[in-house]
C-alpha cells in the first residue's frame, strides 16, 4: 500500500485527481495499492506541485516509515516539469517508474491492487475494474480552478510552509510516544567547592513522554541524578552524595534524520546527604540542569545516547556546579 500525500500553495483538487490517478496506475502496474487515507502504509508518496499556467512543477519524495515513532526513511526523490497535456500520464508513469527503481522496489503482478476512490472493487471479477472514470479535460481544468474557492485556512501547513493538501485524516499524529534512559557517568566539580571535591561517579534515569513531528522532535518527561562524590586526599570527612530530580523539557531535531540532537533544560530539588557513623544528614535545595545529547538509534526501538550536561545545586552556602558526561541506553515505544 502507497498513502498519497500532496502538499501545494494553491489547492486544486483537480490537478491532484489527476496527479493521483496517474501515479496509482502506475503502481497498481507495479502490485502496489493505492490510498489517501491508509493508516499503515508500506510507503509513503509526497507530492509538492506548483501550478504555472500550463505547467505544473513536481517534486517527488518516495519515502517509508523509520524506526523511530513518526520518522520516516527517504528512498527516492526526483523532480520534474510538465505541461499539463496528451502525454502527462506517460510523464507521471515514467517518473514512478523512476522512483521505483532507484528506491530498488520489487515489482510483482497482484490482482488485489487497487486505487481506492477512483478504482473500486469488482466482486463480480474478484479483482479491481479496469475501466477509469473519465478524466477531466485542460480546459475543465482552467474554469475549475477559476471557480473554487481557496480554504487555505482550514488546511495545515507542510513542513516547509505550504499547505497540505491530502486527505486530513492522513495527516494526524499517532499521538505521543513514550521513552526512557538509565545510563552513568562522572561528575567534573567546579568553582569553590573544588577546594576539597573534584570528581563524582553518577548515575541518571530519565523517562517521559515524546512528540515527534517532521520538523522537530518534543520530549517533556523526568530527569534523576545520584551521585557520589569523592573526598580529595587531603579531604577528611564523610562521604557526600547528591540526588537530583526534576522536570525535564527537550527540544530535538527532526525524526527524519538518522541520528537526533537534543537540548533540554532540568529543574527541580537536589537532596545533599553526608553519611557517617552517626547517621545521614540531608538538606534539600533547588536545582537546575542543562544538557546536550544525542541519540544513536541501535534497532527499532533501542538506542544509545550520549549526554554531556551542566548541573548546578543552588545551597545557601555555596554554589555546587559541575559538567556531567554520561552515556545512556535507552528504549521508545
Amino acid at each position: 500500500m502507497v498513502l498519497h500525500r500532496f502538499y501545494s500553495e494553491q489547492r486544486e483538487t483537480e490537478i491532484e485527481e489527476l496527479l493521483y490517478l496517474a501515479a496509482g496506475v502506475e503502481l497498481t502496474g507495479a502490485g502496489l495499492s493505492s490510498s489517501r487515507s491508509a493508516e499503515n502504509p508500506d510507503y509513503i508518496l509526497h507530492t509538492r506541485y506548483r501550478r504555472d499556467g500550463e505547467n505544473l512543477i513536481l517534486q517527488y519524495k518516495l519515502s517509508r516509515k523509520g524506526f523511530r515513532r513518526g520518522s520516516e526513511e527517504s528512498l527516492a526523490e526526483t523532480g520534474i516539469n510538465l505541461r499539463i497535456n496528451h502525454y502527462f500520464d506517460q510523464i507521471i508513469a515514467s517518473t514512478v517508474n523512476y522512483l521505483l527503481n532507484t528506491a530498488e522496489i520489487e515489482r510483482h503482478s497482484s490482482p488485489e491492487a487497487r486505487i481506492e476512490g477512483i478504482l473500486p472493487e469488482n466482486p463480480e471479477s474478484g479483482g479491481t475494474e479496469t475501466v477509469l472514470r473519465e478524466k477531466p479535460s485542460e480546459k475543465d481544468i482552467d474554469s475549475k480552478a477559476e471557480q473554487r474557492t481557496e480554504k487555505a485556512a482550514g488546511n495545515r501547513a507542510s513542513p516547509e510552509g505550504s499547505t497540505v493538501t491530502g486527505n486530513p485524516a492522513s495527516e494526524k499524529s499517532s499521538g505521543p510516544g513514550i521513552y526512557g534512559s538509565a545510563g552513568t557517568g562522572a561528575l567534573m566539580l567546579l568553582g569553590e567547592i573544588t577546594e576539597y571535591f573534584h570528581y563524582g561517579l553518577a548515575g541518571t534515569v530519565s523517562a517521559g513522554l515524546e512528540w515527534p513531528s517532521p520538523k522537530r522532535t518534543v520530549q517533556l518527561g523526568a530527569r534523576v541524578n545520584l551521585i557520589r562524590v569523592f573526598n580529595d586526599q587531603q579531604t577528611n570527612g564523610a562521604p557526600l552524595y547528591f540526588t537530583t530530580a526534576g522536570v525535564n523539557l527537550v527540544l530535538g531535531s527532526s525524526p527524519e534524520q538518522s541520528n537526533l540532537f537534543f537540548a533540554g533544560i532540568t529543574g527541580g530539588a537536589a537532596l545533599i546527604s553526608v553519611a557517617d557513623l552517626d547517621g545521614i544528614m540531608t538538606k534539600t535545595v533547588p536545582y537546575a540542569e542543562g544538557n546536550l545529547a544525542m541519540r544513536v538509534p541501535l534497532g527499532a526501538r533501542l538506542y544509545l545516547k550520549p549526554d554531556l550536561a551542566l548541573l548546578c545545586i543552588f545551597d545557601d552556602d555555596l554554589l555546587i556546579s559541575g559538567i556531567l558526561p554520561s552515556l545512556a541506553a535507552g528504549l521508545e515505544f
